[in-house]
């Protein structure tokens, strides 16, 4: 598994530099008397989906869609004809390619696409609720996750211990994570307690290398060096009472429209430029992320499923998304100065390319086709083609369970 997707990652290297593991540190003299909200990272979204680390041995059942998927337009209309709607392990098996974000593990991410910024969705599979301020939350119990889907080797704490070797080898380096996906499959609901417990638990991990908010919005990259503060935290929901966790709804501005799901890539760009003329232009005082992971409206992924018809796979469907990103970011940056990204997050981060428009907004020496060639195209829809392939593949040996199609009555 792991092989298929270095030969994947290998062909999609060829469109594009891979990003110095220490890049921030190779640019220091221009970026040391920066502070972050005048440094534009590379992002990776849902950054723990990645090709092959997805399951669905164990659910997350507070973002699970089985039932949804029966209750959609095409499987009802499928039902009323008296026909069959797929199992819940074949809609596994077709649902997951739709939930994988990225070509390589958050560590490689770090080493090999330049990201700095980390979006995690995660899932508490703990066996009882935190109920109290007194509370840790055992990080080796938070799963990544989408739509119910768990890792299973990468966990939150193993992601930690991976995060800070690579801070200590790479001096220079500074990281941003954001928590603001959150589940919990005991009480389907990730409560205040839970919030408390996870912030209490990042700080207590990460310790005097936490950046609380007044130093990400006033210190300088070398500020925080000579201090030793080199991972910043958002957590959805932390109050302002942590000394080090920031509060995503007070500092961080991170949009999201109507647009962004509905399955129309065409309406999801023009909802981005207009975030970016607004929302990124006014983000003064705050941390802003421009948000690049479009996701297909869920009914339109089951129609898909059901038909056989149209994009089977998130990577499908983003593809020209993903092309023109960068192009799409630095024409509108360049018809209006005023706009600024601290981070763009995105997918597929060796088609989309983050690192290079970061570095081309930053003013640093790049290169980014803003009209991709013709053979640069074609080498990543090759690439695309056999990342898909792989994909179903290892899907169709992974779950080996009886599958197939298999008559069901939506639950009320």
């Amino acid at each position: 598994m792991r092989a298929a997707a270095m030969v994947i990652c290998a062909i999609t290297r060829t469109t594009g530099r891979l990003a110095p593991a220490d890049w921030m540190g190779a640019n220091f003299d221009f970026l040391k008397e920066k502070t972050l909200l005048e440094i534009t990272l590379p992002g990776s979204h849902n950054s723990g989906n990645y090709f092959g680390g997805l399951y669905a041995d164990r659910i997350c059942q507070s973002d699970y869609r089985y039932n949804e998927y029966l209750a959609s337009p095409s499987s009802l209309a499928l039902l009323s004809k008296g026909e069959h709607v797929f199992s819940q392990a074949e809609f596994d098996r077709r649902m997951i390619p739709w939930n994988i974000n990225h070509f390589r593990p958050i560590k490689a991410q770090l080493l090999e696409d330049g990201v700095r910024k980390q979006q995690h969705a995660v899932c508490s599979m703990a066996e009882a609720a935190y109920r109290s301020m007194g509370n840790l939350m055992n990080l080796a119990d938070l799963r990544f996750q989408h739509r119910g889907y768990t890792t299973i080797e990468t966990v939150v704490s193993s992601t930690l211990q991976d995060i800070l070797q690579f801070l200590d080898h790479h001096p220079k380096e500074i990281v941003v994570l954001a928590f603001n996906n959150l589940h919990n499959n005991v009480t389907n609901k990730f409560s205040e307690a839970d919030v408390d417990a996870l912030s209490a638990a990042l700080e207590l991990e990460l310790g005097q290398k936490i950046i609380s908010a007044p130093d990400l919005f006033s210190k300088s990259l070398e500020q925080l060096l000579r201090l030793g503060k080199r991972v910043a935290v958002f957590v959805k929901g932390s109050r302002p009472n942590f000394r080090g966790v920031i509060s995503s709804e007070m500092h961080l501005t991170e949009n999201w429209g109507s647009a962004m799901d509905s399955g129309n890539l065409t309406a999801a760009k023009d909802w981005l430029i207009q975030d970016l003329q607004t929302a990124a232009s006014a983000a003064k005082g705050r941390y802003y992320v421009m948000q690049a992971n479009p996701n297909n409206a869920e009914s339109l992924m089951y129609e898909a499923m059901n038909t056989g018809l149209g994009p089977q796979s998130n990577l499908r469907f983003l593809e020209t998304f993903l092309l023109e990103l960068g192009s799409l970011v630095i024409r509108t940056t360049r018809n209006e100065p005023q706009i600024r990204i601290n981070v763009i997050d995105t997918d597929f981060l060796s088609i989309s390319q983050p690192y290079q428009t970061c570095m081309l907004l930053m003013g640093l020496s790049s290169s980014l086709p803003e009209n991709p060639d013709t053979l640069s195209t074609w080498l990543i829809r090759l690439s695309m083609v056999v990342f898909t392939a792989a994909l179903l593949i290892w899907a169709c040996r992974t779950y080996h369970k009886p599958t197939g199609y298999q008559r069901h009555s939506p639950r009320n």
